[in-house]
């Protein structure tokens, strides 16, 4: 997918109240909302895939997860998945 606009393949991703939007990097217009998802609470990819993110306990593939997908730019920020992860994370180191 490129920019509507400018042709451009780089977006950068902006919440907007409750909306998730789309924009290009270059030109900076408007693409496409992005629908955001119920709360994730099972993990839908890697290593625990399928597993209750309130049952991992593995903290380095948590903290690894978090900084790899705030870092994404190859699509829309999983912002619900960062929440989940940090928060299982939260809740182990006040175990």
């Amino acid at each position: 997918m490129s920019c509507k606009k400018c042709n451009h393949p780089i977006f950068v991703y902006t919440k907007k109240g409750p909306h998730l939007g789309q924009y290009c990097a270059k030109c900076g217009t408007w693409q496409k909302w992005w629908p955001q998802n119920n709360p994730i609470t099972v993990m839908p990819f890697g290593k625990y895939k399928g597993q209750n993110i309130d049952e991992i306990t593995d903290l380095e593939y948590l903290k690894w997860l978090v900084i790899n997908l705030k870092d994404n730019t190859n699509g829309p920020p999983r912002t619900n998945l960062i929440e989940a992860a940090e928060n299982r994370l939260k809740s182990l180191s006040l175990q």
